[in-house]
């Protein structure tokens, strides 16, 4: 996500520990979209990775702060056939209900019955 079509542009990033030579420390800011991109990475051998990309927005503003969150722009499915349910905790199935929902929602406007249809398939309840 970038300007110049590189791979994970500064000035944000969200790391667990600093790489100076990135430049990507910037503190986040509503308005700055980032990729969120969890995966399994197997030395030697492949890696796979579920990359969406994160509006940052404004949640709330109280006596302890500023507080930011996500917005997920990302409306492309997941193939549920290549995950392993019963390896989801009730809130990651949740989620990923809740957004196969929002991916339907989003795109249904743009797409036929028969489309509308398959997408149903694809993103069925898990």
């Amino acid at each position: 996500v970038g300007h110049i079509l590189s791979v994970h542009e500064a000035p944000n990033g969200i790391r667990w520990k600093v790489v100076p030579e990135r430049n990507d420390s910037a503190p986040l800011k509503a308005g700055m979209i980032t990729t969120d991109e969890p995966g399994i990475y197997l030395e030697n051998q492949y890696g796979i990775r579920l990359e969406n990309e994160l509006l940052c927005v404004n949640i709330e503003e109280n006596e302890w702060g500023h507080f930011l969150g996500f917005e997920t722009l990302t409306v492309c499915p997941f193939d549920i056939n290549a995950i392993n349910v019963e390896l989801l905790s009730l809130d990651e199935r949740n989620w990923l209900n809740n957004y196969h929902q929002h991916v339907r929602e989003v795109l249904k406007p743009y797409l036929t019955d028969e489309e509308n249809n398959w997408l149903s398939q694809i993103t069925k309840e898990i």
